[in-house]
């Protein structure tokens, strides 16, 4: 929506486009990435178009308002926070912690998440290829550079953090997403081959079987994969009483929200305690989990070997349930 109302050369339509990008920062930083790509692009192609639009103030008007606009959400967040204590963990957790957040990913492994985001969204990576290196060079001019620009952006916004997860690949499914429209655009010219599969019984025939796969697929890791963490907590179900409590340690916890029970820890995610994590938020994870098994749980789930638990454990919980070949144990207190 901000693309489009930045198309649109006008003061009220940058602002507006710009307080939505400030919104949509808000719940993911990487918006950012986007609005630059957009004022880097509409700011050279204006001045390519006009070189004498930099004396205008109108020019101007629209880059600072749309910006403004873009730091109002935010300010007001910081500024709501403020009022409340501040020395907030937000201020922490949004202005200190990023710094100690980052890691030394490979380019190899950048190399294999652009690869595996490729892999998993074919075919639409197969119309965005198509699009790119058609012959009849679809994308002209101006086209070509957004995209570019776009694009390159965004891999910073992934790269920047320095870490390798792959679903930080997911915010280049909006430009790749309209870059792969085009392959159905009227004037894209397509060769024999690709018309003989995207055409009639044929691409019909194909289409169904891709959808045919996938469902297949997905009904195999969906619907027959055994869904442990809802044997967990059926089996904790079972026997809790009222009053007693659970502590997932370093297992799903999802099991919290199935059982609609409250973690005895604020660190609810285990990567927080039993990852090098912890080092960036700077828990003290002895200290952590100390005083966690002082509240003595009546249910404990591990998922593989954990020293630090079992060692806190002192022999006074017993293995209630083990499933995935033993990998995931349910303990109650004895």
């Amino acid at each position: 929506s901000t693309l489009l109302l930045f198309m649109q050369p006008n003061l009220k339509s940058w602002i507006m486009g710009g307080l939505i990008m400030g919104i949509g920062f808000i719940i993911k930083y990487l918006v950012l990435f986007d609005l630059l790509a957009f004022f880097l692009f509409f700011f050279i192609t204006e001045i390519i178009r006009d070189g004498k639009v930099l004396q205008r103030a109108q020019f101007w008007g629209r880059y600072i308002f749309a910006g403004l606009a873009f730091l109002l959400p935010f300010a007001i967040l910081n500024l709501w926070f403020w009022i409340d204590d501040p020395v907030h963990d937000f201020f922490y957790v949004t202005y200190k912690l990023p710094g100690n957040y980052g890691s030394n990913p490979s380019i190899k492994r950048y190399g294999i998440m652009l690869a595996d985001f490729i892999g998993k969204f074919l075919p639409i990576s197969f119309f965005l290829f198509s699009v790119i290196f058609n012959r009849n060079n679809f994308l002209r001019g101006n086209l070509k550079w957004f995209f570019v620009v776009w694009v390159f952006s965004i891999l910073i916004a992934i790269y920047l953090p320095g870490k390798e997860f792959s679903h930080y690949t997911i915010q280049l499914m909006l430009p790749l997403s309209l870059l792969a429209g085009l392959f159905f655009h009227p004037e894209l010219r397509k060769n024999k081959n690709t018309m003989l599969v995207f055409s009639g019984k044929t691409g019909l025939a194909m289409l169904v079987a891709v959808v045919a796969v996938i469902q297949a697929i997905s009904y195999k890791n969906e619907v027959l994969k055994a869904d442990y963490p809802k044997e967990i907590a059926a089996a904790i179900q079972q026997e809790l009483d009222t009053g007693e409590d659970v502590y997932v340690a370093n297992y799903e916890q999802i099991v919290y929200y199935l059982l609609d029970l409250d973690s005895p820890t604020k660190y609810i995610h285990p990567n927080l305690l039993f990852t090098e994590t912890h080092k960036a938020f700077k828990i003290n994870v002895d200290r952590e989990l100390s005083c966690i098994m002082d509240t003595k749980p009546d249910f404990i789930i591990l998922e593989k070997e954990n020293v630090q638990i079992i060692r806190l454990m002192g022999g006074k919980y017993q293995i209630m349930k083990a499933m995935n070949q033993g990998k995931i144990r349910l303990y109650r207190l004895i």
